[in-house]
């Protein structure tokens, strides 16, 4: 879910590099490495001329002393009236002042010099550090979040109409459930299916089934279904694959867990006459993804619900106190609801 401050950021942001004002210092974080990206992209090609970017531009990565950063920040730029420093994925943000030298770098940020711009691009920052307090106090701070899913119908949409193709709006729904979160992979679903069509323009539901890769999320989906109908030869298929592919037992409990509480909340809300689209906005979720529950909960009473969910509780607390292995309590899980 976007919150109105991220909005409010970006928007600041976007002033910025349209009114070419810059800030001395940016800080953007957040899971959506699309959006981060094309937003750096942006700052570096804005405030720097790409004749003397070797000069004016610099990079540092990972392990970043403070030092290091001040003394690039203090020389001066080369026939330019700016100079960039970027710094990926540092542990500035992760160390506490007594380990390292956040203070002096803190105090720095304060009174940077009007020719230095410093952006900082990270996954994950605690918004209560000094900082970060800092930053926002003489710069920009803008959290990128993976976007929502109709924001992301209109950029698939889009981004399908500059390779001269067509998608429904319940065909780019079916892709955005199929797929993991980042706008990065789902570019990349898109470079695959338009590849696939060739010269036909209209992508159909068919194209994604056969050529998109499954998240581990639809592949719960499919686990669900499968356990929904007592056919416990498929489910088990299904759980021996996930995990025959590297993904782990505890995120597969983990989302198991989370379907069956989502399960529960929209049967709950369907219950009380609310309609799809209600029920996307109340609970902040795909639609295409809710119509698939749906056909789901037609399946379970929220009896039956309500007691898988305590059964995955009483797994969980067997989990942490050792007492049962991770795939051991997913056994039992498929076992307990294909009966």
């Amino acid at each position: 879910m976007i919150s109105i401050g991220e909005i409010m950021s970006i928007d600041y942001l976007k002033n910025d590099i349209k009114y070419k004002k810059f800030k001395n210092v940016y800080l953007l974080y957040g899971p959506e490495i699309y959006l981060k990206e094309y937003y750096l992209n942006i700052l570096s090609k804005e405030t720097i001329n790409k004749e003397m970017e070797v000069f004016n531009k610099i990079k540092l990565e990972g392990n970043v002393l403070e030092s290091d950063i001040i003394d690039i920040c203090n020389t001066y730029p080369i026939m330019s009236e700016k100079k960039l420093v970027i710094i990926k994925n540092s542990t500035i943000f992760k160390a506490k002042s007594k380990d390292r030298n956040i203070d002096k770098l803190k105090d720095f940020i304060k009174d940077l010099p009007e020719y230095i711009i410093i952006v900082f691009y990270e996954e994950a920052i605690d918004n209560r550090s000094a900082i970060v307090k800092s930053i926002k106090k003489k710069g920009l701070v803008v959290e990128f979040n993976y976007r929502e899913p109709k924001e992301l119908v209109k950029w698939i949409t889009k981004a399908f109409k500059n390779y001269g193709k067509k998608i429904e709006y319940d065909i780019a729904q079916m892709l955005i459930s199929y797929c993991e979160p980042g706008m990065n992979e789902i570019l990349n679903e898109i470079s695959k299916i338009t590849l696939y069509i060739d010269k036909r323009q209209e992508v159909c539901a068919e194209d994604i089934e056969l050529i998109c890769i499954k998240s581990i999320k639809s592949r719960i989906f499919d686990l669900v279904d499968a356990v929904a109908v007592k056919d416990i030869k498929t489910s088990f298929r299904l759980l021996n694959d996930m995990i025959n592919v590297g993904e782990q037992a505890q995120k597969i409990f983990i989302l198991i867990s989370k379907q069956f509480i989502n399960m529960l909340k929209i049967k709950q809300l369907s219950n009380n006459g609310l309609r799809i689209d209600e029920i996307s906005q109340k609970i902040k979720m795909n639609p295409y993804i809710i119509k698939k529950i749906f056909k789901q909960i037609e399946k379970f009473k929220i009896e039956n619900l309500e007691n898988s969910i305590k059964f995955f509780e009483e797994m969980d607390i067997m989990i942490k106190s050792g007492k049962i292995k991770d795939r051991t309590a997913l056994e039992l899980i498929v076992t307990n609801m294909s009966k």
